[in-house]
């Protein structure tokens, strides 16, 4: 096992939780080792060294240590020091939980035996519960404060109807659908990119599915959270592209019900579906998803990374679809807004990528090679398509022999990837075939049959296709 670094316990922390942490060691309230304590001060007179990570544990170790130094001695001193920053981030994220607090203290109050004040908790409590938006947590918060009510009242009255019976009860429902819906969700996205062989187990869905199907005007009222995400799933899960407007519509008429970041959120798998389908042929949602985004953007809600960021594939996505849409002048744009939003911390592969299919669309094809090149072997997703994307700027330019050369090269990185999923190496290899068509009609100059076959072939293509309206394109220019 590694041995941890200074830096490894402290590159955590920031200036000012690293300073708190000096005041949680030295605090008589939580038992923290002197030594760990000691260990602290060192480190915290060399903080800059330490940060950079030129602090190192041997001459810390025998700093503090002295005489009692061993490799043994040291081991344990590292280790208190990792627990205690351990326990003070863990201090930390609790006491900012202040719904969280607020129930433990109502089970503390309980058990002591504390009645009155136990009631004026739950009441304030349940007062600011209410407050809160439909969501997983809300409902798994109001559920355990309602367990807690329940579990207060008194036992000779076990007779009478307990409201908060029934709150728990039904608080625990919604929190069970929420979360399942949720994780439905997650379980078609890993599966799609999943290699193992093994299919999830939607296990409940169907029970769902009917129990807010049978409710379903209730669900839209007191839980919309629920039903969009019943909607997103139905969708998922039989291609019901019908729904994507309902989905639409029923968001932006509860929109005042969630807070900026779940919007953000709702907004994001609506897209993010309409880009799976644009991706399985389906380019009429082009248009919608494109004017979808321009009407959410100004609101800012497209930060779907959090903290005022953009996760690099819906920058992808979003750029793609305007450039497909011929709309360069906005794809330009938008690329320029949100090149320092983007949420990673090496963003010039997906920057790279962008640019080159800027510069291509606006005439610089040179310009578009040197920033293909930039993209690295790393992220197979972005890697895939610069491939691609090269091998269909280098046939239209009528550069053949190195438009095969580099489907070659694209079939060793398939090889050599073993992470890519069966769908993106279907898609590429589709990919490949048809480029190979296009180059052998275009040098043997075959008659307009092989074209008619080769347009009908992609027509009725029904497996995923790098590219496939750009191939659409280029047969229907060859057949003129």
């Amino acid at each position: 096992m590694k041995k941890l670094e200074i830096f490894d316990i402290i590159g955590i922390l920031d200036s000012e939780e690293f300073r708190k942490l000096g005041i949680f060691l030295n605090s008589p309230y939580f038992v923290v080792s002197k030594r760990a304590a000691a260990l602290y001060s060192f480190i915290s007179e060399n903080y800059e060294s330490a940060c950079k990570g030129m602090l190192s544990r041997d001459s810390a170790a025998r700093a503090v240590l002295g005489d009692s130094y061993t490799d043994d001695n040291s081991r344990k001193l590292f280790s208190d020091l990792n627990k205690a920053v351990e326990d003070f981030i863990t201090a930390e994220t609790f006491f900012k939980e202040g719904t969280l607090k607020q129930l433990i203290l109502l089970k503390a109050l309980r058990k002591k035996g504390d009645n009155a004040r136990h009631s004026q908790k739950i009441r304030e409590l349940s007062k600011q519960l209410g407050f809160m938006e439909p969501d997983s947590q809300s409902y798994r918060f109001i559920a355990e404060a309602a367990e807690e009510e329940f579990n207060a009242e008194d036992p000779a009255a076990f007779h009478v109807y307990s409201e908060a019976l029934q709150r728990w009860c039904s608080m625990l429902d919604a929190y069970y659908m929420s979360s399942k819906l949720l994780i439905y969700q997650y379980m078609f996205s890993k599966q799609m990119l999943n290699k193992s062989g093994k299919v999830y187990n939607w296990s409940m869905a169907d029970e769902i599915f009917l129990y807010i199907e049978s409710n379903i005007a209730a669900v839209k009222n007191e839980n919309p959270d629920i039903y969009l995400k019943y909607l997103m799933v139905k969708m998922i899960r039989g291609n019901n592209d019908e729904l994507m407007l309902e989905y639409s519509d029923f968001l932006r008429e509860n929109e005042n019900l969630f807070s900026q970041a779940n919007i953000t959120s709702y907004y994001s798998d609506l897209y993010n579906f309409a880009t799976i389908r644009i991706g399985r042929g389906r380019h009429e949602f082009r248009r919608p998803f494109l004017n979808l985004i321009k009407e959410i953007e100004p609101r800012g809600l497209i930060f779907d990374a959090g903290e005022g960021k953009i996760h690099i594939y819906s920058f992808k996505q979003i750029a793609d679809t305007a450039f497909h849409l011929k709309e360069i002048a906005w794809a330009g744009d938008f690329i320029e807004r949100y090149k320092g939003k983007l949420g990673t911390l090496y963003p010039q592969n997906i920057l790279s990528l962008m640019t080159a299919k800027l510069l291509y669309y606006k005439g610089n094809p040179a310009g578009a090679r040197i920033e293909l090149e930039k993209v690295s072997f790393d992220d197979y997703i972005l890697y895939l398509d610069a491939k691609s994307f090269r091998i269909c700027l280098e046939y239209d330019e009528a550069d053949f022999n190195s438009c095969l050369m580099n489907i070659d090269a694209l079939s060793k990185y398939l090889k050599h990837k073993k992470e890519i999923p069966e769908s993106m190496i279907l898609s590429a290899k589709r990919f490949k075939y048809y480029i190979r068509k296009l180059i052998e009609f275009r040098e043997n100059t075959a008659d307009n049959f092989y074209l008619l076959k080769l347009a009908e072939e992609i027509n009725g293509e029904e497996n995923p296709v790098y590219g496939k309206e750009w191939i659409r394109d280029k047969i229907e220019e060859l057949s003129k």
